[in-house]
């Protein structure tokens, strides 16, 4: 506490008069003080005194004289004015008094008197010593009145002050949403409503599927009002509906939306609902505040939401929150206004700069080198001043216990000193810890060493506070730290600047007492990364059920974020991978759920992991007879037990926990096949896909405990899943959880068969036509549904109709409202429950508990209608006069052609039935359209080849067929003599089912004949009519009647007649034509006219398959068409040059030696000629020549194929076509289609089982693949081999590349 100051000292001016009452005063002062009359004198209530006598009119009363203190004064000399009674300054009490008998008693009010006066007067007119104790006050507190209160800061401009903080001043409100008040289009109609498809600013859309719609507009509709303007919108028109805008922001702005709303008038509160939504989070609601006509602007309820911006847009919404019957909440005066813009200040984030309260300035000197000022300015940093920019920096603080460490980017800016210099880090308080980063010069530190410019980037750990410090070595040597209390003479020798966000410039001066110039070391500081402490917990989730025992063998799930969802194809041998790259460090979870079919007979049902034959009444893991493996979805090629989807569920709902080995995709494949080996062969019936969701995440199966542990799960938000098994229902624990460290969960499930519950039973009942449903209505009303009624119409139609599975039914409380006849998909509101799908038998089960009931007297019941079938008809006919319907019925409720009944009298331990019947809308058949023309592809059959634009400029041939070229086989028709004729024939294919059209036209020079599917439709003139050639005389024929299902052959013969002495040019033969054909559009739909391949010749009609070429080994001897081996060389002299087949002349084998020795010369001296030549026994063995170098490519006819090719990718189909002639040519039973597919894959893999050891085995030996099993890919080995069976030598050995 602090004395301010002691006042011991005579009255000044600053006292002040006081008038108070004459009862009030009395009643405070001694009534000695005060002229006494006669008792009954004095106006009753005023006090007796003995003071003075009444016959003296002289009386005294005591003052305090403003000059001569403590006094008694005679009244007179006060009342009259006469002395004292004018002096302002003196203290005189009020007393009563009469001068004279005659004169009335008076009340003389006093002077200069009041409470702290009174006190003075009442001690002798001296003041007491007055002491004021001053208050302790906070920093950022002024003492006022002798109190402690806020200090009032003092706002720049543009800044006002608010909270006692100067906040920017609020901007003008600019509405940033377009028509807000929905003055535009204006509704000009008698009914004062419209609804507009487009409405200036919004995107109008319905709540419940996202369709476009209408939006409602009103103009003083029942004398209501609008908020602003003339009009406002109604969210209820056609659908509950809601409007959006999405509008440009500032990212870190304060913006606030306002919008006015109004219940309409004629309905009840729940429908008058509006929800008010910011990028689909919702931030308002408003229900009924009022509910009549006749709305005044006064009467609409104004609704706000404020909020900071954290991105540069934002969708604002307003959506109708009630039912949606046409009947809704009242819209106006929506505004989105900034209210101010962020606030430039620097941001930091991870570290957080501390002054440890150093609130000090320095001054800068200089020293002749460049100064801080120009050095900064030199690197980007004009900006700064140098002085008044200083923050006053010691220490950096991280802003967070969970901050592992912060990286930084430290680069040199400048070094203007003499002395060689370390930069480097310690930890605050501690000059022990310094740690250098970088050096300057020849310093000592074993650190790297930097130049003007140079960067650095380190790490530091989050050991607590840190700061910065120069070590500098020369003369004198010093450390100096940021943190001024570790310096010598604790100078502050560093300057601090925080330019930017995570920017900092350090300036350091390296003397003591120096020149102040800052300039002898300057870095600049970035963070680039803090790194967040890797926090985790052990996750425990527990299976209860509902009598708290613990569960075993039940499979829960924490599901993290989502990565990726995918449908695995069915018939695909290769599967599907995910986009995404998966990380080999994170745990992952597959959800696998639905079935495919596999399509042999009986129809074989397949989910994940289980399969059945008989629609699920049983099931098998795998396929009986195989490996529980097969037809298992598979996740990168693993088997059981390492892929397993854990026990059958009818939902065909399962969860499999995988990681990769290395960062990749995952790859999944509905394994097909023996053994561990997929059969490419096998995929082909197979049908569907199966959807697949992979999160992030753990999985596992509750031990003997019920539970099952994740350990070091990484904090943050997760899903608790589980799989449920038949015959129980979840009772909670299941949905979003917050994992904070080390944690225990629980899932609480209930066995349906210990719960009371109500049974419906929904069945669906499809059937081929409309006039197949019942139409009960017709009758007035459906007949109680019971367990019976579904099955009974079904055996009743004769095949008609079907019990039809996946489908999906609702049940509804007593207040769910109804969403219609024609809605498709669910209701989409938590007041309506689905269940389902059906089953293979067409029935779904809904149980309902006492708390789901809860008290209701009924339920409400609904299907969920499918896209592409007929919908109920009750809500536009309401009298059921259209039965063309679909129709539900429940239990007793049996009225009406309506998507809506009734369980009445619902009770736990009931079963009720309920059956929806349907048909598919009969959708008009796709047409396809095929267009032929005469062009280059045009097939001549002559030449097995392709026809040729021909010359076509004679002016006869006036025919015209746009699109279409005369063609013929050669450019220019050959010249032929009279009495002569030249016929080729030309040629389409096509393929087509239940063909709808067939319109052909068609010119020719001179005379043609057309055969279609071998039935002459057009036979040649024989002398008749030959001048089809002219725009008059060409055909337009109707094909139709000659065209079958599937594949179609149209044949064209043409015939020119002869011209003794004519060239083309004036005898020219050509044919023109347009063939359209039109069918029902499905995958066979084609033209296929091409021309026939090339016959293969079998060159070794004695060897296995086709041969093509003589092969390898072997040789044909004599006439024979036999290819027979070539028999093996034995070389009888393996110790001589070349292979010899028998000794060599001159030479002999000795002993038990294979090699050849030279028999001895006898030499004589007898020199006889006629022995000359020597001659003799030996026979000549032809030597063979050099031999051929391996891979080296010989041949002169070239390489077959070029591509490489596998089934699933594209190809080029002239390429597939040359591999599948030469497979033909093998002995392959396939077909030329010039698609890679399954045929074709089959008989690729047969051709390498043959040559294994050339095209397969290679692999395996170098290590690519694990096995020497045929793979179906004509690739490196696999195109070689066949290009040198083609043609030998064409291409060389490849060096294998995987």
């Amino acid at each position: 506490m602090k004395t301010l100051y002691t006042l011991n000292r005579p009255l000044t001016a600053r006292l002040v008069a006081v008038m108070t009452v004459a009862s009030l005063l009395l009643s405070a002062f001694p009534a000695a003080f005060f002229v006494a009359y006669a008792t009954e004198q004095v106006p009753e209530g005023i006090l007796n005194t003995e003071q003075t006598p009444y016959d003296n009119p002289q009386g005294n009363v005591q003052i305090c004289h403003a000059e001569n203190d403590n006094q008694e004064v005679n009244i007179s000399a006060i009342v009259n004015g006469t002395g004292h009674g004018g002096h302002d300054e003196d203290i005189i009490p009020p007393f009563w008094y009469q001068l004279n008998e005659e004169d009335p008693i008076e009340l003389y009010e006093g002077n200069n008197w009041n409470e702290d006066t009174m006190e003075i007067w009442k001690n002798d007119c001296e003041e007491e010593e007055v002491v004021i104790v001053q208050p302790d006050c906070d920093e950022d507190e002024i003492i006022v009145d002798n109190q402690c209160v806020p200090e009032v800061p003092d706002c720049e401009e543009g800044y006002t002050l608010d909270d006692n903080e100067c906040v920017p001043e609020p901007q003008e409100c600019v509405n940033l949403l377009e028509n807000g008040s929905f003055e535009t289009p204006v509704v000009e109609n008698a009914n004062l409503w419209d609804k507009f498809g487009v409405v200036a600013g919004w995107t109008i859309e319905q709540v419940l599927n996202n369709a476009p719609t209408t939006l409602e507009l009103h103009r003083n509709w029942s004398s209501n009002e609008a908020a602003a303007g003339a009009q406002y919108a109604e969210l209820d028109g056609d659908h509950s509906t809601k409007v959006s805008q999405t509008v440009g922001l500032i990212d870190g702005a304060t913006y606030e939306l306002k919008w006015a709303f109004a219940p309409r008038h004629d309905i009840t509160a729940d429908q008058n609902q509006l929800a008010v939504l910011i990028d689909g989070s919702e931030v308002g609601t408003n229900g009924p505040a009022t509910a009549s006509a006749n709305l005044t602007p006064a009467d609409w309820t104004q609704g706000s939401h404020t909020f900071v911006a954290d991105d540069t847009s934002a969708t604002i919404t307003f959506a109708d929150a009630g039912p949606s019957n046409s009947y809704g909440t009242f819209l106006d005066d929506a505004r989105l206004c900034l209210v101010r813009e962020p606030d430039d200040e620097t941001e930091n984030s991870c570290i957080e700069p501390n002054s440890l309260g150093d609130d000090s300035e320095f001054d800068l000197g200089g020293s002749g080198e460049p100064s801080l000022d120009t050095i900064l300015d030199n690197n980007g940093f004009a900006a700064i001043d140098e002085l008044a920019d200083q923050i006053n920096t010691q220490v950096w603080d991280f802003d967070s216990v969970d901050s592992d460490s912060t990286t930084f980017t430290v680069t040199l800016l400048a070094k203007y000193a003499g002395n060689n210099q370390a930069f480097g880090y310690y930890e605050a308080g501690d000059d022990s810890t310094f740690v250098p980063l970088f050096k300057v010069g020849a310093h000592s530190a074993a650190v790297p060493t930097l130049a003007v410019g140079d960067s650095i980037e380190v790490t530091v750990p989050n050991d607590g506070s840190f700061g910065f410090a120069l070590d500098s070595e020369g003369s004198p040597s010093n450390v100096w730290f940021s943190e001024f209390a570790l310096n010598p003479g604790t100078e502050d020798n560093v300057a601090v600047y925080n330019p930017e966000d995570n920017t900092y410039v350090l300036a350091f001066e390296d003397l003591q007492n120096g020149d102040n110039d800052f300039n002898d070391l300057v870095v600049k500081i970035n963070e680039v990364e803090c790194k967040q402490a890797a926090k985790t917990g052990d996750v425990t989730l527990c299976k209860y059920g509902s009598n708290e025992q613990l569960l075993s063998n039940w499979q829960l799930s924490l599901l993290g974020e989502p990565v990726e969802s995918l449908n695995v194809p069915a018939n695909n041998i290769l599967g599907i991978n995910t986009v995404t790259i998966l990380d080999d460090a994170t745990p992952y979870v597959a959800i696998a759920e639905g079935t495919w079919n596999n399509n042999r007979t009986p129809l074989n049902i397949v989910d994940a992991e289980y399969s059945t034959e008989d629609t699920w009444l049983t099931h098998m893991d795998g396929f009986t007879g195989y490996s529980t493996s097969i037809l298992e979805l598979q996740i990168n090629s693993a088997f059981d037990p390492d892929s397993d989807w854990g026990d059958y569920n009818s939902l065909h709902r399962y969860a499999q926990g995988f990681t990769v080995s290395s960062d990749a995709p995952a790859n999944l494949r509905m394994f097909d096949g023996n053994g561990t080996t997929p059969e490419a062969s096998w995929y082909g019936d197979n049908t569907g896909e199966l959807p697949v969701t992979i999160y992030q995440g753990y999985t596992g199966v509750t031990g003997e405990n019920g539970c099952v542990t994740f350990s070091d799960v990484p904090l943050g938000s997760y899903m608790v899943d589980e799989i449920m098994q038949d015959g129980w229902q979840n009772v909670s624990g299941l949905g979003e959880v917050v994992i904070e460290g080390d944690m225990t969960l629980n899932v609480v499930n209930r066995d349906i068969s210990e719960v009371p519950v109500a049974t419906i039973i929904a069945e669906k009942v499809v059937c081929e036509d409309e006039a197949d449903l019942p139409n009960w209505n017709d009758e007035g009303s459906a007949a109680k549904i019971t367990a019976a009624t579904a099955s009974d119409w079904v055996e009743q139609s004769d095949g008609a109709c079907w019990l039809e599975p996946d489908w999906q039914f609702e049940w509804g409380t007593e207040n769910a409202f109804d969403p219609g006849d024609t809605l498709v998909g669910p209701a989409g509101s938590a007041a309506w429950t689905t269940f389902g799908p059906t089953d293979e038998n067409g029935v779904a089960t809904a149980y309902l508990t006492e708390d789901d009931i809860d008290g209701d007297s009924y339920v409400w019941m609904r299907e969920v209608l499918q896209e592409g079938y007929i919908p109920f008809t009750h809500e536009a006919t309401p009298d059921n006069s259209n039965n063309e319907t679909a129709e539900m019925y429940c239990h007793i409720d049996g009225l009406n052609y309506d998507n809506l009944d009734r369980v009445d009298g619902i009770e736990v331990g009931e079963t009720y039935h309920c059956v929806a019947f349907n048909t598919q809308i009969e959708k008009p058949v796709e047409q396809c359209t095929l267009e032929m023309y005469s062009d280059e592809g045009t097939v001549v059959v002559e030449r097995n080849g392709y026809a040729l634009a021909t010359y076509a400029s004679h002016p006869a041939w006036t025919a015209d067929i746009p699109g279409a070229t005369w063609v013929w086989d050669t450019l220019q028709a050959n010249e032929i003599d009279d009495e002569e004729s030249e016929i080729f024939t030309f040629k389409e294919t096509f393929t087509v089912n239940n063909p709808t059209l067939g319109d052909l036209d068609i010119a020719a020079d001179n005379d043609y004949e057309l055969i279609v599917n071998g039935v002459t439709v057009v036979s040649f003139a024989d002398g008749g009519d030959d001048s089809h050639y002219g725009s008059l005389t060409k055909d337009d024929i109707d094909l139709l009647p000659f065209l079958v299902d599937g594949d179609n052959e149209i044949i064209v013969k043409v015939k020119n007649f002869g011209l003794t002495n004519s060239s083309y040019i004036q005898n020219p033969a050509g044919l023109l034509y347009k063939l359209v054909v039109k069918g029902d559009n499905d995958e066979a739909c084609d033209v296929t006219t091409d021309i026939v391949p090339p016959e293969v010749i079998d060159v070794c009609p004695n060897l296995p398959d086709n041969q093509t070429v003589i092969p390898e080994g072997y040789e044909k001897v004599g006439q024979s068409n036999d290819c027979t081996l070539i028999p093996e060389v034995i070389d009888v002299c393996p110790n001589l040059p070349d292979n010899q087949t028998v000794i060599p002349e001159g030479y002999e084998k000795v002993g038990e030696s294979n090699d050849c020795t030279q028999i001895p010369s006898i030499i004589t001296t007898d020199d006889d000629d006629d022995n000359g030549g020597g001659g003799g026994g030996g026979t000549r063995v032809k030597k063979q020549g050099t031999p051929t170098v391996l891979g080296a490519s010989t041949s002169q006819c070239g390489m077959y194929l070029f591509d490489f090719m596998r089934q699933g990718i594209p190809n080029d189909e002239w390429e597939v076509k040359k591999l599948q002639w030469f497979l033909i040519g093998q002995g392959y039973f396939i077909t030329a289609t010039g698609i890679f597919d399954a045929a074709t894959d089959d008989a690729v893999r047969k051709f390498q089982l043959k040559y294994q050891s050339e095209v397969l085995t290679p692999w395996f030996v170098i290590g690519f693949v694990p096995h020497n099993n045929p793979t179906g890919w004509v690739y490196q080995l696999t195109r070689w081999k066949i290009n040198n069976i083609v043609c030998p030598g064409s291409e060389a050995l490849p060096t294998l590349i995987p």
